[in-house]
């Protein structure tokens, strides 16, 4: 049983929001799609659910229609590119929800603003994807065939270290390292574009001894409502491709979507893949 009647899936890019759409209709919720402009696809949601397409900078006409619908009960889902403050053109209202802080924020704590908004202003309730996906986020330990290789262990600790040492910036979920060396963070490209950078980057032959390592963590100040650190199939084929060793994720504070065909993918290219159950604790 969902503790609300009525859902309301503000949708970015991906098909994460589809999954949680099929999932709370399945289970008898009420679901409008509110899509992201320029961020989602409507044509993934016009035929099965009612579908609004709202602009992230149109913070007073977005409340007003969610408030028109009858819902106070909201989920964020999906990726989204950050736009220019000239992109994003913010109403009065939304520049009440972050202040002078808009352009200073980085997103988690522009996300973290605006959920607070939301809940204490608005009386409106913002949950997390796992309210609703209960099976999303992995378990502790080795998730695929594969063990991780000893002499791969000090780069994952070093992956977490420099992640934990990050997390108070708010600048990016994940690092690569290959023998110690950081071969890129992450920053506002993503997740696949720092894979595909770094695979350009990575030592071969003796001197690589093994390929690089995706450590994707979530910040310690991290909410999570919104924007915790995913991975899926289309990850792990990234990580194949740029001749990675293995990835590594956060138990219970991270999104493994599709979980089996994400496992079986890491299995057929050779790729070990982990959750770690605290930054501080890869062992």
């Amino acid at each position: 049983m969902m503790p609300f009647e009525k859902l309301g899936i503000v949708a970015g890019r991906g098909d994460l929001p589809l999954k949680v759409a099929q999932r709370a209709s399945g289970m008898g919720v009420d679901v409008t799609v509110l899509i992201l402009k320029d961020q989602a696809d409507p044509s993934l949601y016009q035929e099965q659910y009612a579908c609004h397409v709202i602009r992230m900078g149109a913070a007073q006409t977005s409340i007003d229609l969610v408030r028109s619908l009858g819902i106070r009960d909201l989920v964020f889902v999906g990726a989204v590119n950050r736009p220019s403050l000239f992109e994003l053109r913010p109403d009065k209202k939304a520049l009440t929800i972050v202040g002078s802080s808009l352009m200073k924020l980085g997103d988690d704590g522009l996300l973290r603003s605006v959920i607070t908004y939301l809940e204490e202003k608005e009386g409106l309730f913002v949950h997390p994807i796992h309210t609703i996906l209960d099976d999303i986020m992995p378990e502790s330990g080795q998730l695929g065939a594969l063990a991780v290789p000893l002499d791969v262990q000090p780069d994952i600790d070093k992956g977490c270290a420099v992640l934990n040492a990050m997390a108070g910036l708010d600048i990016g979920q994940a690092v690569v390292v290959q023998n110690g060396v950081i071969l890129g963070v992450e920053a506002a490209e993503g997740t696949d574009a720092l894979i595909n950078r770094c695979g350009h980057l990575k030592r071969a032959g003796q001197e690589g001894g093994h390929g690089p390592v995706l450590v994707k963590l979530s910040k310690r100040q991290q909410t999570e409502r919104a924007d915790l650190p995913t991975i899926g199939p289309d990850t792990i084929s990234a990580a194949a491709r740029a001749g990675f060793s293995g990835v590594v994720i956060q138990a219970g504070r991270s999104l493994l979507v599709s979980k089996a065909e994400t496992i079986a993918a890491a299995d057929s290219a050779g790729l070990f893949l982990l959750a770690v159950t605290d930054g501080d604790d890869t062992k």
